[in-house]
């Protein structure tokens, strides 16, 4: 392999831009190729990162010879199809999240990254080293045992999103409930996080979307959490992890870390505030590309003995029109199969051997006092490096005419189901 990763940009959306950046930006990577559907764009991304090539369609961008790694920045919903040409291809993948807008392509992905490439989801945020500072805090002693979670995001993208992409859930919501499911393995261990009860609501947009969803959760374990997202306003975040001694909260943006100084705060209840600074060379997407660059160097071998645990483990909801609810038959198969309903997600664990890389991790113990080693690996095929646990956004589906603009999701069940709030499966990696 070629000593810098040669990239090839599949999609020309505002996200590849940010994405060209950080890799334009690393001296262990160049991007050899763009490619779209739209060959004026696609000119046009090309002369503003000073890509040579071009081509449109990326079904020879993703057999190119000369390219070592495929970063698939298209909407949620056409993901699968550019993610298995690239593993057919034998190409390292890097992919925006939502892995996939349905759970039966998610499980195909999967497949087809399983043992044959290193694979990558996008949860960029995870990789940063403010994350791993975040971790190491709810392990300490002094911040006591968790008892509750309350996370949003909120930012005004409804303009630049694709509505085929199923909106704010798979849009936005990600990164609450990654970050929730983070906090609450590394808290407690992997089961409780699949041992839980969960209503939501949601509001539907013009075009049929979700605009904004809000879901309160109650795990086993007695902990409970909010988690909210929308695409239709504001640019806003909260992050607060309330413990038995206190409270632990970001004061920066951990969805979009940058490089410079990173904040998480200390709140104890009988004494002062503590800031707590994470200084970076590099904001949330330069650790990203510096991730996949030494895990795709190391080759190391692969882990995919729960793969698609995290695809199978959110309880999916169907809601009629007159709001009962009853459970998606993708769930009730999972239950057959696994004997658990399916997970808001895994986390985003990386297994990469240095253990001084922001994104060496090791198995998570059910110990909240040695918590995993976080980082933003990606998804199902990662490699041995990068066995990724993204938490999968409930993926939301309407079979059927909608009769009011907001569905409400709990637990009670009723046949005759219209809409549907069901995670869109991700990779198991874990």
């Amino acid at each position: 392999m070629a000593e810098e990763l040669r990239w090839a940009i599949i999609g020309t959306g505002f996200i590849s831009n940010t994405v060209a950046e950080a890799i334009a930006a690393s001296p262990g990577s160049q991007i050899e190729l763009v490619s779209g559907r739209d060959a004026g764009r696609v000119a046009e991304f090309a002369e503003r990162h000073r890509i040579a090539r071009t081509c449109v369609g990326f079904a020879d961008a993703v057999t190119d010879p000369d390219i070592d790694v495929v970063y698939v920045g298209t909407p949620n919903h056409t993901h699968h199809d550019v993610v298995t040409a690239a593993a057919a291809a034998g190409k390292a993948v890097l992919s925006e999240k939502s892995l996939t807008a349905t759970m039966a392509t998610a499980h195909e992905l999967v497949d087809a990254v399983r043992d044959k490439v290193f694979f990558v989801e996008g949860l960029m945020y995870l990789a940063h080293p403010v994350m791993q500072r975040f971790v190491d805090l709810l392990s300490e002693e002094r911040t006591g045992t968790v008892t509750a979670v309350h996370v949003r995001y909120a930012a005004d993208i409804k303009t630049v999103v694709n509505p085929l992409g199923r909106g704010t859930i798979y849009n936005l919501g990600c990164y609450p409930v990654s970050l929730l499911h983070l906090i609450i393995q590394s808290a407690f261990g992997d089961d409780v996080f699949e041992r839980r009860e969960l209503a939501g609501h949601g509001t539907l947009t013009p075009d049929e979307t979700i605009g904004s969803a809000t879901a309160s959760v109650r795990f086993a374990n007695g902990v409970t959490a909010t988690v909210a997202s929308t695409d239709d306003y504001g640019m806003a975040f909260n992050v607060g992890v309330l413990t038995t001694t206190g409270e632990v909260r970001f004061a920066t943006n951990p969805w979009l870390s940058t490089a410079g100084d990173n904040v998480i705060e200390w709140l104890p209840y009988d004494s002062d505030v503590e800031s707590i600074n994470v200084t970076s060379d590099g904001d949330a997407f330069d650790h990203q590309i510096r991730l996949v660059e030494r895990c795709v160097a190391e080759a190391a071998p692969r882990h995919y003995d729960r793969l698609l645990g995290s695809e199978t483990r959110l309880r999916s909801w169907v809601s009629s029109p007159s709001g009962k609810l009853s459970a998606s038959p993708d769930i009730d198969a999972d239950l057959r199969t696994t004997g658990r309903a399916p997970i808001a997600g895994e986390r985003y664990r990386s297994a990469c051997s240095d253990s001084s890389l922001p994104g060496s991790l090791t198995r998570p113990t059910p110990s909240r006092h040695s918590p995993p080693r976080w980082a933003a690996s990606g998804d199902p095929t990662m490699s041995r490096v990068c066995s990724t646990g993204r938490r999968r956004s409930p993926e939301w589906q309407a079979p059927g005419p909608r009769s009011a603009a907001t569905s409400t999701f709990s637990t009670a069940t009723t046949p005759n189901s219209s809409y549907r709030w069901s995670q869109v499966p991700f990779r198991q990696g874990e």
